[in-house]
């Protein structure tokens, strides 16, 4: 049987949160829009803002990434000078972290994500999205467990 016949929006997991993840990206990329800004993006300076110090790998670790994929979205952040590479104490590891204008992209974006966060709680509910958050932390807390 071809998977397409197993309706895997009403049975598969990980089927269902890429399409829920797709949809909530569309409506915080129409507001990040105005700074030439991705919700993915966003996400990688909040780690990044979150996680000063930290290796890439601590960095990849947190924001449930592979290394690998997070360098390579890390770089467009840096060819628009919103990032910079830095050395930590260990030369062998690197690390980024915003300039001044990553940082400052960070503050104007902060009052876009909050309109579109106010949004989404409003047409789900601010009691089912807190609830959804905290159910989906227990999931990436279960799956890192599993592996």
């Amino acid at each position: 049987m071809p998977l397409s016949a197993l309706n895997l929006n009403e049975r598969c997991l990980n089927f269902a949160l890429r399409r829920a993840s797709r949809a909530v990206s569309q409506l915080f990329d129409q507001e990040l829009a105005v700074l030439n800004l991705r919700s993915t993006q966003l996400n990688l300076l909040i780690g990044l803002d979150e996680q000063k110090n930290k290796s890439l790998t601590e960095i990849a670790a947190h924001l449930v990434m592979d290394r690998t994929t997070l360098t390579r979205n890390l770089k467009p952040l840096e060819k628009a000078g919103l990032i910079t590479l830095i050395a930590l104490t260990d030369k062998r590891v690197r690390s980024y972290t915003l300039t001044e204008k990553g940082e400052q992209i960070l503050q104007q974006a902060h009052p876009l994500w909050e309109a579109s966060n106010k949004q989404l709680q409003s047409e789900l509910g601010a009691p089912f999205m807190r609830s959804m958050i905290e159910q989906l932390g227990h999931i990436i807390q279960q799956c890192r467990h599993i592996m």
